[in-house]
């Protein structure tokens, strides 16, 4: 990357101001006690409780009680879940209209909307119900969305998810040599007979409601074209050409591939029936009803609305968060149809086209994808649960054939793109918001980066942008030719002068060059370009190739670095350590994988809490713990400002590290954090404990101590801690310090207390002086 880019970055790490007409989605309020009750505490109520009745629980249901009740807590803890919520309020109510009979059932329960662009609903063994934003968009009523309610709150009443892990546990354990597929075709079958019946009694709920039935059977179109846009609406050719800045037409279809699906498709390995079968199930149930209720709506019509159309503004910016560009501009295209000049829906498309340019200026053909789900598999090979936070990021477009309908053109646009036509339209669009909000910074930040881009990545210079039409260029060409012949003599035109007019009549060559004729017009505009242009990176690199050959310290100079190692550090004065992580695996049986201990693993995350503000208070630091379970119900606004942060995070894991795209769409609730608790750094981190059996394979025991091999070995424990930590700058994004520690000897608690000893007292030393020799600022520290 360009150094020149790198001297602004911190510039443009900044907050997105988005339009007031909008604000993203986050919890808030008194929070639930099963946000911050460890699950093991609850699991233990609920065994005692049963058992007293004579209900006794045995130590297979035990074992999945205590599973499904961690990981459906851990969800919850992620800040994805969203409760005293305008959409969780409305699921809440919508539900209690299906079980108005039933009482008992809607008070075990509890609804809650969960923020993904995808289209799903949830069912926890613990009563937990969750409908993604991304559902909430797609329907067309209420009555959809009880139906839906009505299938899932069937799985929770027939405990579905108990019955599967039974049979999972049955088939786990079949030794009768039955054929891996086969077991895995009989547990799929045996979940797809589940689906058919949450499918059937939940209609028998439905039906007893005020609903349409029919809506019932209409809740299966919504399934079956979940995976495309919540609407289909052709896409305007021109939304984007504006002056003189005309995309080919060549770059968008002609005729868009029609939304066709098959229903009847292969569902052999598929936990669930294709839709077909589900669809005419559910019409067999219908064909012996009369359908006697037509209501579309029983709590609110105007209140399904309002819920909706959040759900469909917020979609936007998950998607954006997801890095589904070319469905972000899409789905704010669509919300523009409805609410003109929403500068929100505007910047959503401006930040979008920003990062397809930016992903894009390598020229790369995507051959590196970056696939952001695949950072939890790195520490094999890396050394680190967050490595991926200093791994280049990478995008490609997905193939346009897999999109069908009108979202069709945005794909095969951005697919025809080139990496410099996508920096020019990018350039164009976010000056435009810029001139239309000239006090967001962030939209300023956008276009100096790009402005950087075209002139060191694409190597245009500002002289290669016309100032004048097409036709005023070809009338000026048509001059230099007569003046050409007046000159010299010779009649016709030159082979220059044909490849001159050749451009100016190509599409292509016409959409970059005269992409800012307008713009040129525009002093900011002109001089922010001249600047970037008279600052412009070396055209050679300079690079010295002297790093691969090791490590040229002299003695001296490495003892000098392990001396600075004790004196200096960070320079932190207070940092926000966000949901400290403990999980515990012990193996139970040699040979096979360890199994997580969810207890342990719960009553560690509260101990790793306190451990760490003990060595932080200790090292002088101060810390801002927003550990859940360490939490209360009146600490609902801590935990929405945790979710505030997970979500920061999450989506700096997916940019992974870049020296263009680092700028999160969350950062105006990230700043107002920032000066909340007065510290602009962050801290994740995660302790993993693995207890391995002392001898592994008793048979190789007996043969090492025939082969003289140390006997010894094979008693000591094979436990293993590793630690994973990463400290981040909000402001900038950009990684402090990122750890990955494994310790195979000693007690683990000694040995953690230890590493985080070691690592508070590192960040809080201050940072080695400037090479003026003047101190680091309070600025620097982040205060």
């Amino acid at each position: 990357m360009k150094k020149l880019l790198s001297t602004f970055l911190p510039l443009f790490i900044c907050g997105v101001a988005f339009s007031q007409s909008y604000a993203p989605l986050e919890p808030h309020g008194k929070l639930p006690d099963y946000f911050y009750y460890p699950s093991h505490k609850t699991v233990d109520a609920q065994i005692a409780q049963r058992d007293s009745k004579g209900d006794f629980v045995d130590q297979q249901e035990q074992d999945f009680m205590r599973e499904m009740s961690y990981f459906s807590q851990q969800r919850m803890l992620s800040g994805l879940v969203l409760f005293n919520d305008s959409l969780s309020d409305y699921i809440s109510k919508v539900a209690a209209v299906l079980l108005r009979n039933d009482t008992a059932t809607l008070h075990q329960l509890h609804f809650y909307a969960y923020k993904s662009p995808d289209p799903n609903a949830f069912t926890s063994s613990t009563g937990t119900i969750l409908v993604t934003v991304g559902l909430l968009a797609q329907l067309d009523n209420e009555a959809q969305l009880a139906y839906i309610l009505s299938h899932e709150i069937t799985h929770y009443r027939e405990k579905h998810m108990l019955k599967g892990y039974l049979n999972r546990e049955e088939l786990k354990n079949n030794e009768d040599g039955t054929p891996t597929y086969e077991l895995l075709s009989s547990y799929y079958s045996y979940n797809q007979e589940q689906e058919l019946e949450a499918d059937a009694l939940g209609f028998e709920l439905y039906k007893d409601s005020p609903y349409s039935a029919k809506e019932a059977l209409r809740s299966f179109d919504v399934l079956e074209y979940c995976d495309l846009p919540f609407d289909d609406v052709p896409f305007d050719t021109l939304f984007f050409n504006h002056d003189y800045l005309k995309i080919p037409v060549g770059y968008y279809l002609t005729k868009v591939d029609p939304i066709y699906d098959d229903d009847n498709y292969e569902d052999r390995n598929s936990t669930h029936p294709n839709v077909r079968k589900r669809r005419m199930a559910l019409m067999t149930e219908m064909d012996t009803i009369k359908d006697s209720n037509t209501k579309l709506y029983v709590v609110s019509k105007d209140e399904f609305l309002k819920i909706r159309e959040t759900s469909r503004y917020e979609i936007c910016r998950l998607y954006m968060i997801d890095r589904s560009y070319p469905e972000a501009i899409y789905c704010a295209y669509m919300m523009l149809k409805r609410h003109p000049n929403d500068l929100y829906l505007e910047k959503i498309i401006g930040r979008s086209l920003y990062e397809l340019a930016a992903y894009n200026q390598d020229g790369s053909d995507g051959d590196d994808y970056y696939n952001p789900y695949m950072f939890s598999d790195y520490e094999s090979n890396t050394g680190g649960r967050f490595s991926i936070l200093d791994r280049g990021g990478y995008y490609r477009v997905p193939d346009y054939k897999d999109y069908p309908g009108q979202q069709q053109q945005l794909f095969h646009l951005f697919h025809s793109l080139g990496p410099d036509e996508l920096t020019v339209l990018a350039l164009s669009y976010n000056w435009n918001l810029h001139k239309t909000d000239p006090g967001d910074t962030f939209q300023t930040s956008l276009c100096d980066s790009l402005f950087s881009m075209l002139v060191n990545n694409q190597n245009l210079h500002y002289s290669y942008f016309s100032t004048i039409s097409p036709d005023s260029a070809r009338s000026a060409l048509k001059k230099d030719s007569l003046q050409r012949v007046t000159e010299t003599g010779e009649s016709g035109e030159s082979k220059y002068s044909r490849i001159d007019k050749f451009k100016l009549d190509d599409d292509k060559e016409r959409f970059t060059k005269f992409a800012f004729v307008e713009n040129l017009k525009d002093s900011e505009f002109v001089r922010q370009f001249k600047y970037y242009t008279n600052n412009r990176s070396s055209l050679v690199d300079g690079g010295s190739y002297t790093d691969w050959y090791g490590d040229d310290e002299t003695k001296s100079e490495r003892k000098q670095d392990a001396a600075d190692e004790k004196m200096y550090g960070m320079g932190i004065q207070k940092v926000i350590v966000v949901n400290p992580d403990y999980e515990k695996y012990n193996q139970k049986v040699r040979g096979e994988d360890a199994e997580q201990d969810y207890t342990v693993s719960e009553e560690g995350q509260q101990q790793l809490g306190n451990l760490i503000k003990a060595n932080a208070a200790n090292a002088g630091l101060q810390c801002v713990m927003m550990n859940p379970f360490m939490m209360d119900s009146l600490d609902g606004d801590t935990f929405s400002d945790l979710a505030v942060l997970n979500e920061w995070f999450y989506e700096r894991i997916q940019l992974g590290s870049t020296d263009y795209i680092a700028a999160m769409n969350n950062e105006a609730q990230v700043d107002s954090l920032i000066k909340k608790y007065g510290t602009q750094y962050v801290m994740f981190t995660m302790v993993e404990s693995d207890a391995y059996k002392k001898i592994q394979h008793p048979f190789w025991f007996g043969v090492s101590c025939l082969a003289i091999v140390p006997a010894v070995r094979a008693f000591i424990p094979r436990n293993e801690v590793s630690y994973d930590n990463v400290i981040l700058d909000l402001k900038t994004g950009k990684v402090v310090n990122i750890d990955h520690v494994k310790m195979k000897k000693g007690k683990e608690w000694e040995n953690t207390d230890a590493y985080y000893k070691k690592l508070c007292g590192k960040m809080h030393r201050p940072k080695k002086p400037n090479t003026d020799g003047k101190p680091v600022s309070d600025a620097e520290r982040g205060m």
